[in-house]
């Protein structure tokens, strides 16, 4: 078993899985890493090569059958098929034909219970703005002259630099 990092929005180590899987309709979905919450296979499924997500919990997923195989020798007969393939779906087969370890996948959405979890610890310009009765232009000018910018492209901050913040805005 293999270690591929995975871009989300941070860095995650997760399993290379060698396993091929069949469904009822004999479609193959070669799993090529998995997360806490989704398996990522290649598929024919819809008449093209494609890089699919799927839900632990998903209906697809749970029937979904082990068979014996060689994930390289599938990925090379999907890459030698004809059919047409998404961008990501080469960049997958090309990274495990040549033994890359690493595989980019799209962004995954946080969890619902995450988003609570941010924006419970998050503190927003526009509330601190109203709290200190500052415009937030001039908040902003104070803030980037102390080094406190946007994070992230964002005007918000973690919890643990209020004090910090304010401090700047009232002085």
């Amino acid at each position: 078993m293999t270690t591929v990092t995975v871009n989300f929005r941070r860095k995650v180590r997760v399993s290379f899985l060698e396993y091929l899987y069949v469904d009822r309709q004999n479609h193959t979905f070669l799993l090529v890493c998995h997360t806490d919450r989704y398996f990522y296979f290649l598929t024919m499924f819809n008449g093209l090569i494609e890089l699919i997500r799927e839900g632990r919990d998903s209906i697809r997923s749970s029937e979904l059958v082990p068979i014996s195989g060689s994930l390289r020798h599938a990925v090379e007969v999907y890459h030698k098929s004809h059919l047409v393939r998404t961008e990501e779906a080469e960049e997958v087969m090309l990274n495990i034909l040549a033994n890359k370890d690493i595989l980019m996948i799209p962004n995954e959405a946080p969890s619902r219970e995450e988003r609570a979890f941010e924006k419970a610890n998050t503190v927003y310009l526009k509330d601190i703005c109203q709290e200190v009765e500052i415009s937030q232009g001039k908040a902003k000018s104070l803030l980037i002259q102390n080094g406190l910018g946007p994070e992230n492209g964002f005007w918000r901050w973690h919890k643990s630099k209020l004090d910090s913040i304010l401090q700047c805005l009232q002085n």
